[in-house]
C-alpha cells in the first residue's frame, strides 16, 4: 500500500527487500493540514488556559 502511494521506495538486495521513506509526497499533506493545525493548537491552548484557571 505504501509503495503504491509512492511513500516508500523498494530496494531489492539479493533475497532481501529494503524500503526507504519517500517523504516528498507528505509535504503536500502537511501544507494541506497546516491551517487545521493552527486551529487545533489555538483551541487546545484555550482549553488548557480554562482548565488552569478553574484549578486555581
Amino acid at each position: 500500500m505504501l509503495k503504491n502511494a509512492q511513500l516508500v521506495r523498494e530496494e531489492p538486495r539479493g533475497r532481501h527487500r529494503y524500503y526507504h521513506l519517500e517523504a516528498a509526497p507528505l509535504v503536500e499533506v502537511s501544507e494541506w493540514l497546516h491551517p487545521f493545525e493552527r486551529y487545533w493548537r489555538s483551541r487546545l491552548g484555550a482549553l488548557r488556559d480554562l482548565i488552569d484557571e478553574e484549578s486555581q
